[in-house]
């Protein structure tokens, strides 16, 4: 499916068109998005401000205390370091080097890249293969890339347990230093 076959050939050349064949659950759909790459900020902060009102509307609820208990208890769990050092290796692009943003595969190959990194590589670049494995996307390159939703769990994910990460570290931090600073008053 092209753009003309939509009747959206007036689409600025930042408005990807992406056809999604995997739901979560990988079976097959055939659902066409388009992406505006300008606007991608734009709909991070409005997905923020609705995942805040998300959180208001559970605390109105009084049948949700014991979900809300369950939902600790999963955030209360430990990853092996290791483990989440190989997701994050997963979900990192090898072009930017980045965690995926929009995770985008190529058909041919199945490797994965941000959708900025790999559409970029591909319309500003003109390369018409993989920049991992070089495989030969065709004449019409753009038309062999799909958005890969497991992989941007994966990366969401990932994301969710660095920021978890990075608000310990901090306290970990004070903690650290308020017991060697209190020792060194003993000593005194």
């Amino acid at each position: 499916m092209d753009r003309e076959e939509l009747g959206i050939n007036n689409i600025r050349p930042e408005t990807v068109l992406v056809d999604l064949t995997k739901d979560d659950e990988g079976r097959t759909e055939d659902e066409t998005v388009l992406i505006d790459l300008t606007k991608e900020e734009e709909e991070e902060e409005e997905e923020d401000e609705d995942d805040d009102d998300d959180d208001d509307d559970d605390d109105d609820d009084d049948d949700d205390d014991d979900d809300d208990d369950e939902d600790e208890e999963k955030e209360e769990v430990e990853y092996d370091p290791l483990v989440l050092e190989n997701m994050k290796r997963d979900a990192t692009c090898a072009i930017c080097r980045k965690i995926f943003h929009y995770a985008t595969g190529i058909t041919v190959c199945e490797h994965i890249f941000c959708l900025n990194c790999i559409h970029g590589k591909i319309t500003e670049h003109e390369w018409t293969c993989c920049p991992v494995c070089y495989a030969k996307l065709g004449p019409e390159p753009l038309k062999n890339l799909r958005l890969d939703r497991e992989y941007e769990n994966l990366a969401q994910f990932v994301l969710s347990k660095e920021q978890e990460d990075a608000e310990k570290e901090p306290k970990r931090a004070k903690t650290s230093h308020a017991s060697s600073s209190s020792s060194s008053i003993r000593k005194m």
